[in-house]
């Protein structure tokens, strides 16, 4: 560190006093002087618990062998497992809210009345259920379609209402998930 700072001074001071090498030796006397003196007012402390509490504490190498340490040191330099998600769960979407309107678009003019349940009867996944309910209330909203429901979770009964739909069809608002 002394020679650390001495160069630093060396370079400092050569360029502030010209290259002259007197003035420089003088400028890092002053500097390592002044270091001097500051490390004279530092003390050094102690770590650890107080003079009282000192036997209290428990020997912290108590018990260690060197073959205790070897496997320390194994297993914290050991290379970590980097964790993979798997993603086997989760489903690929197969299924889109503007498919199921086109489906529906086609059978719900000539059934006219049909329950939810009905429409659904051959789907397998949940999604694919969902995706139905959100292409009917697409069509609620535009007013294709009633929807009825005598009792709280009784089955929901949808009736065509809507003329034939013209070649621009039904427009949906995109579902980004």
């Amino acid at each position: 560190p002394c020679a650390m700072a001495a160069s630093k001074v060396l370079c400092c001071c050569g360029k502030r006093f010209g290259g002259d090498p007197a003035k420089v030796f003088g400028g890092m006397v002053v500097c390592i002087s002044a270091t001097a003196a500051f490390t004279t007012l530092m003390t050094a402390g102690l770590a650890g618990p107080e003079e009282p509490f000192a036997s209290m504490v428990p020997d912290l190498m108590d018990g260690m062998t060197p073959a205790k340490l070897l496997r320390a040191a194994e297993r914290g330099l050991a290379p970590k497992v980097v964790p993979k998600v798997e993603l086997f769960h989760v489903a690929a979407v197969r299924v889109s809210v503007a498919d199921a309107l086109e489906e529906l678009l086609d059978e719900l003019p000539r059934v006219g009345r049909i329950t939810f349940r009905r429409l659904t009867d051959g789907l397998v996944d949940r999604l694919e259920v969902v995706v139905r309910f959100l292409a009917l209330l697409e069509m609620y909203k535009q007013g294709y379609v009633e929807l009825e429901q005598a009792e709280r979770f009784g089955d929901i009964e949808v009736v065509w209402m809507g003329a034939e739909v013209g070649a621009t069809g039904v427009s949906i608002d995109d579902y980004e998930g």
